[in-house]
């Protein structure tokens, strides 16, 4: 006997920007939105923890790229340096991510 999953659909909303930006980072992982999805609410069901996730975003250093914004700042005070550098951050973000999606869809 073939036992059937029931299944619920889950929404939710967020910036258009950070979904377009995720959306990249999880193509490139071989996943879909609903694998972590799925995978977050597993999580959660199986330890019980719904918040840890969120105290250790807050604790950690800033995100690589904010750390990369920053270094990228502090190149253009010292040289002068101008292209790249002189984006904005979001801008920076989206050439980041079309880049990735480029060396991912060459797969």
């Amino acid at each position: 006997m073939e036992y059937i999953m029931a299944t619920a659909i889950v929404s939710g909303r967020v910036d258009e920007a950070v979904k377009e930006r995720a959306g990249a980072y999880i193509h490139a992982a071989g996943l879909t939105v609903g694998d972590v999805i799925n995978r977050l609410w597993e999580y959660i069901a199986a330890t019980g923890d719904a918040t840890g996730f969120l105290e250790k975003a807050q604790t950690e250093q800033p995100p690589a790229f904010e750390r990369f914004l920053q270094l990228r700042n502090e190149l253009v005070a010292i040289s002068g340096v101008t292209g790249i550098p002189e984006m904005s951050s979001d801008e920076l973000k989206d050439y980041l991510a079309s880049e990735r999606m480029k060396d991912y869809e060459a797969l």
